[in-house]
Parts: C-alpha cells; sequence; structure tokens
C-alpha cells in the first residue's frame, strides 16, 4: 500500500478532507499533480506536507475554498498575502507587492 502511495501521479484530495497532516505527501516524486479540498485550511496545511514531491509542477484549490488559493504552480492563503508552498519544477516567478 505504501509504495503504491509514493508512485501517485496525480491525486484529487476527497472533498471531505479538512487537514493533511505533517509530511503526508512527502517522498512522492512521482506525484506531478494535486487537487486540495474545498474544506482543507491554511493552518491544516504547511510546506513540509510536499518535502521532496521533486515533480510537482501543477496544484489546485477548490475556487470555492474560502482558505487557500493557487495559481497552478504556488499555493497562497485565501488572498495571497502568504506564500504556502511552491512546486519544485517552478524556475522563475513574480511576488506581486501588497
Amino acid at each position: 500500500m505504501l509504495f503504491a502511495f509514493k508512485s501517485l501521479r496525480e491525486y484529487a484530495i476527497p472533498s471531505s478532507v479538512s487537514e493533511i497532516s505533517g509530511d503526508a505527501f512527502s517522498k512522492c516524486r512521482h506525484l506531478k499533480t494535486l487537487v486540495l479540498p474545498l474544506r482543507l485550511k491554511r493552518e491544516n496545511v504547511c510546506a513540509s506536507t510536499f518535502w521532496d514531491c521533486d515533480s510537482l509542477y501543477s496544484i489546485s484549490v477548490d475556487e470555492k475554498n474560502p482558505y487557500l488559493c493557487s495559481d497552478g504552480s504556488a499555493l497562497y492563503n485565501k488572498d495571497m498575502s502568504e506564500l504556502v508552498f511552491v512546486c519544485h519544477t517552478v524556475k522563475k516567478m513574480s511576488i506581486p507587492s501588497l
């Protein structure tokens, strides 16, 4: 079971999930795309969650999520004032001024 999880290529976290613990996706080196659910809160996800996900290039969030948003390659709090995570495949990005 663990081997199958580590070889994931894409995954949409079920809508019932509101928290991702610690390093839940760490070392999922084949994971390329990830969709985060509506109920997931900012305080329940951190950069270590995706540690060593070297192939992750696309992260998206349910657009109705009141806590998080994404531009496709980075994860932010809803008003984009806090950067939570940047996909490892990003070579260059612009940080907007507030």
